[in-house]
């Protein structure tokens, strides 16, 4: 892996590490790191010398409070908010300077899902594997929960001329920003994230919001 890293120009963390897997020493001038996992402040996946020497972007204000790169390292000094290079958004736009040289390093911060989410009393997330019938599982979790406003004998059912999947919005791909079913309560949610990864407004003792694990029998084909 570190031979890797030090001959990559884009390097890519999504884990759900508490402790550095990326160092600043393994990563070649110009390179540019992308941090995903790091969304809680239990969680690292780089050390100091990464921010310290990169140039740091995030997508969201957020980041500042909830990722543990960006508050240990301004806890320890190492650096500043000052030092942050704003947001996702405004490199977009071109109202702020992007990469200033071939051999700078650049660092983007990603806790999205997390700083994006914003719970609504009653919500429901569906929790799945992945490749385990998801679709089957989201159609009967939205019809069950559902079945007092669209009857399953309605013949302009949402699951007659849609996905499960346009009906269940996944937190994990940002679906969930997008409006669903006429923002009728309680919300409903789909993830293929475990339970530590989750965002912490739904996990808070306070959240109201309900977690689901769906799966199916082994033995079905």
């Amino acid at each position: 892996m570190d031979e890797a890293v030090a001959t990559a120009d884009v390097v890519s963390y999504a884990t759900g590490s508490r402790e550095p897997v990326a160092y600043g020493e393994l990563l070649r001038p110009g390179a540019h790191l992308d941090l995903v996992g790091s969304f809680t402040l239990a969680m690292r996946e780089c050390d100091d010398e990464v921010m310290h020497h990169g140039r740091v972007f995030i997508n969201f204000e957020a980041a500042m409070e909830e990722a543990r790169e960006l508050v240990g390292t301004v806890q320890r000094g190492v650096l500043q908010r000052s030092d942050v290079a704003e947001t996702l958004a405004e490199l977009a736009a071109g109202t702020m300077e992007g990469r200033r040289s071939d051999d700078e390093i650049t660092v983007f911060n990603l806790p999205k899902v997390h700083a994006s989410f914003e719970k609504r009393p009653a919500d429901i997330l569906l929790v799945s594997f992945p490749k385990s019938v998801t679709t089957w599982l989201k159609a009967l979790g939205f019809a069950t929960v559902r079945r007092f406003v669209h009857s399953p004998l309605d013949g302009g059912h949402p699951l007659l001329s849609s996905n499960s999947h346009d009906c269940v919005k996944f937190i994990d791909t940002l679906g969930f920003l997008e409006d669903d079913d006429g923002n009728t309560a309680p919300r409903l949610l789909g993830t293929h994230l475990p339970y530590s990864l989750l965002p912490g407004r739904t996990t808070a003792d306070d959240s109201g919001c309900r977690i689901v694990y769906v799966t199916r029998d082994a033995k079905l084909q």
